[in-house]
């Protein structure tokens, strides 16, 4: 990628600098390195949530603190549409991300929110993360 903002490379008659009048520039290179890191970064945070999710850890309320949620009852698919939805992402996403129809992927959720006992995205996402996050 430096070749491309006129770093040097080497080339057949030695050390040479590119002509960048056909490269994209420096501001295109750095936001598209921006939008990377911020991918790697909500893979990370939904790759962390989900290792929180499969061991098990669960933080809510006080009448529910240190108690445990069986998520070993969870379909892998129902586990995928969790980790994509605690990665922020919403019912539509999930739903082309995965090849799936939006009523298919609310029909998980249901499944989900009955399997775990909540009754929303958001507890569902706080049953996970809890006030603290893991």
């Amino acid at each position: 990628m430096a070749n491309h903002i006129g770093w040097p490379k080497v080339g057949k008659d030695g050390l040479q600098y590119m002509d960048t009048t056909d490269s994209p520039s420096r501001e295109d290179v750095l936001r598209s390195l921006l939008r990377r890191m911020d991918q790697s970064l909500r893979q990370l945070q939904a790759d962390l949530a989900e290792i929180a999710l499969m061991a098990g850890l669960r933080r809510g309320d006080a009448e529910r603190a240190g108690s445990r949620v069986d998520f070993s009852t969870l379909s892998a698919r129902e586990l995928e549409i969790v980790r994509h939805l605690l990665a922020g992402r919403r019912v539509p996403h999930i739903a082309r991300s995965l090849g799936l129809s939006p009523n298919t992927v609310r029909s998980h959720l249901k499944s989900v929110f009955k399997k775990l006992g909540v009754r929303s995205q958001g507890e569902l996402i706080e049953l996970c993360r809890g006030p603290d996050p893991v």
